[in-house]
């Protein structure tokens, strides 16, 4: 793809992604986007991203954000957020998405003992040498053949970006506890998330109304119930993608009507389609 260093941008959207699994599970995405929007969506890890031309615009814990050439921003685990571009000329970014554990053991490392996991307070930062360190570290996960490059990069880079952003390493963030009628919607998403599942039916699932289910389901997930279902759906479908399904055996698997269905939901959600991801996994 064009290099999203490009002051001018480019005239198309690209992106591209691609696993490292050298020092435990990393999702490195580039991407350079005219009009895509992520649609609203959490992580199960950390997302640390460079934006590295445009600005991005995202809301956040209750806050809209606004991210420029250079600044870095730092999304914890499970924490609802979106993204799009500012202007017309949109974006364009490199980013990881990073197994918790990996950011649990470059603490450890530092801490040269027990350390709690990183948690960071501020979404947007200004850090010049963090930025360049983690863009050198998306390269080198993308081009280098070396175990013992990536493996030191990978652990110098997080630990050099816990010391300097989140140097006393605080507990993450309590959250809530959410109702069990909340814990066990989310289960029977998780079982059913091949069927076309309705509302109708969850409610009756929960013994609660419709609108009721909405507004609690949101309240203790930030997502409401089809927006839950669909990231499941997605992040299933990077698990079949990997393993070598074809696009069209993963849309039929999963309960898309059809390739299209599952292209257009998982770009929403990934920044990328089932094709692009395929090509960065192969």
């Amino acid at each position: 793809m064009g290099s999203p260093e490009n002051k001018k941008g480019s005239e198309k959207e690209e992106a591209k992604v691609w696993q490292s699994n050298d020092f435990g599970q990393i999702e490195c995405l580039r991407a350079n986007y005219l009009t895509h929007s992520f649609a609203r969506h959490t992580h199960e890890g950390f997302a640390i991203g460079v934006i590295e031309r445009g600005i991005e615009i995202f809301n956040y814990q209750g806050r809209r954000y606004r991210a420029g050439e250079g600044q870095i921003i730092l999304i914890n685990p499970a924490e609802v957020h979106d993204g799009n571009g500012e202007g017309r000329d949109g974006w364009a970014f490199s980013i990881f998405y990073v197994d918790p554990k990996i950011m649990h053991r470059a603490a450890m490392e530092m801490a040269g003992g027990k350390s709690p996991m990183p948690f960071f307070r501020e979404a947007v930062i200004e850090d010049a040498v963090s930025a360049h360190r983690l863009l050198r570290l998306h390269r080198s996960l993308e081009t280098s053949d070396s175990a013992l490059e990536k493996e030191s990069l990978i652990l110098s880079t997080f630990a050099g970006l816990i010391s300097r952003q989140s140097p006393e390493t605080p507990a993450a963030k309590p959250t809530k506890g959410e109702p069990r009628v909340v814990s066990r919607v989310k289960s029977y998403l998780e079982e059913n998330y091949m069927e076309n599942v309705s509302l109708a039916e969850i409610a009756a699932f929960a013994r609660m109304s419709r609108f009721h289910l909405i507004r609690v389901f949101k309240k203790h997930t930030g997502l409401p119930p089809h927006a839950y279902l669909e990231q499941i759906r997605v992040n299933r479908a990077k698990e079949l993608l990997r393993s070598g399904t074809s696009i069209i055996e993963t849309a039929n698997e999963l309960g898309f009507f059809d390739q299209s269905h599952l292209t257009k939901t998982f770009k929403r959600f990934a920044g990328t389609t089932p094709g692009q991801y395929l090509q960065g996994n192969l």
